[in-house]
């Protein structure tokens, strides 16, 4: 799995930072209707970002499924909440149009971090989901107030 991360990492750093398809996808996601005006096809970069989005979803899902052994409906409720925590608190807006994959790695290396401590303190799964919310909505307040000033 660390293996496929690394891939997924660096396949991705260097598909947005380096290409010009990762500029139109910073573009549309920052504001469509000027990336739309400045040339760039808005419902095609969409739907290929999501069509990218599902093919890494469908492959996580694979790893989890071989991991746990079982595909149940209900392995990973979780994993929701801490994907959208770890891609805030690496600093990636959920305005759009900003981001990078370092600092979103950055994120997860911080979440896991507070995993393991609550996980250490013997802390339960719905404390932690409440933490980790505070976590989210501050960062997203955080988010908000810097681009208000800036």
């Amino acid at each position: 799995m660390v293996w496929v991360l690394a891939a997924a990492v660096i396949l991705g750093g260097i598909l947005l930072a380096r290409t010009v398809y990762g500029r139109s996808v910073y573009s549309v996601g920052g504001n469509a209707e000027a990336a739309r005006l400045a040339g760039i096809q808005v419902g095609l970069t969409r739907g290929s970002t999501y069509v990218l989005t599902g093919i890494c979803a469908a492959i996580a899902g694979m790893m989890l499924a071989s991991r746990v052994g079982v595909g149940q409906a209900d392995v990973g409720v979780n994993i929701p909440l801490d994907a959208i925590a770890i891609v805030i608190i690496g600093g990636t807006s959920l305005l759009g149009g900003e981001g990078a994959i370092w600092r979103t790695v950055v994120g997860l290396l911080l979440l896991g971090t507070i995993n393991n401590l609550f996980d250490s303190l013997g802390w339960d799964a719905p404390a932690q989901q409440v933490v980790k919310g505070a976590i989210v909505l501050a960062a997203v307040s955080l988010d908000a107030l810097s681009r208000r000033r800036g």
